[in-house]
């Protein structure tokens, strides 16, 4: 909001400007800059100026109107997508080569570290001990 504040003063500015420069300055050349320029080519810089920042804020609050209308509808249409790509793989299969028809690239295989499968092996012979569960060649030695 800094930017457009500012802009907001020097659109109310430039009429001021304008009206001081045509009432003392009028049909005179000044120096500014170091450049000769007519007070006529200063009002219409201004003019210029003036009308470049009122449509750069037209074009900004129509973007801004573009942006909260998107993200309006963005929750529905991101359910919509993942609800067609969920579809789609049901229907075709997650590997299938019709994915590429849509946009998809099958799904890569989920494929276990070391460390994580070798965690799985201790938590399933600690949970055999903890529950005194045994195999059926070990229930046949077995012999009360």
């Amino acid at each position: 909001m800094g930017r457009s504040t500012s802009n907001r003063s020097l659109l109310a500015r430039i009429p001021l400007l304008r009206g001081g420069l045509a009432k003392h300055f009028a049909g005179k050349t000044l120096m500014l800059n170091n450049v000769e320029i007519s007070v006529d080519a200063i009002s219409a810089q201004l003019d210029g100026y003036a009308e470049s920042i009122t449509a750069n804020e037209t074009s900004r609050a129509a973007w801004q109107a573009r942006v909260q209308h998107t993200r309006a509808v963005a929750p529905d249409g991101d359910a919509l997508i993942a609800a067609v790509e969920a579809l789609v793989r049901v229907t075709f299969g997650s590997a299938s080569d019709r994915l590429g028809d849509f946009g998809l690239a099958p799904r890569p295989p989920y494929k276990r570290s070391v460390a994580v499968k070798a965690e799985a092996i201790e938590r399933s012979a600690a949970t055999r001990v903890a529950r005194h569960t045994t195999g059926p060649k070990q229930k046949a030695k077995i012999h009360g």
